[in-house]
């Protein structure tokens, strides 16, 4: 659900800073192996996570926001997402072209 989080994510972002940094905090949470959970902790300026994510490269911002992010985005993951392995082929393609600089293709 994080891939498909950070694609929902970097889809309606306004512009290209945006969406890059959409892209850094999704390799920063996969490389610090962060879970849904974590993110919704994150919300807490006081919770140890957030202190060691406001350490990276994500910005407070979208750190304080990963929890109501989640609220909108979780509905759409399991209507429209869950269980469709095209819809995951797809997510998985254009996360990896994000990750490698090749942006977003459709």
């Amino acid at each position: 659900m994080l891939k498909e989080l950070f694609l929902w994510k970097h889809g309606k972002a306004p512009n290209m800073r945006t969406k890059e940094a959409v892209s850094v905090a999704y390799e920063t949470v996969m490389r610090k192996h962060w879970s849904v959970k974590d993110l919704v902790e994150m919300a807490d300026v006081n919770s140890v996570l957030y202190r060691i994510a406001s350490e990276t490269d994500i910005p407070e911002g979208m750190i304080r926001n990963f929890k109501a992010d989640l609220h909108i985005f979780k509905p759409i993951y399991k209507n429209n997402i869950a269980g469709d392995k095209d819809k995951e082929r797809v997510a998985t393609e254009a996360l990896n072209a994000m990750a490698t600089g090749g942006g977003f293709i459709a």
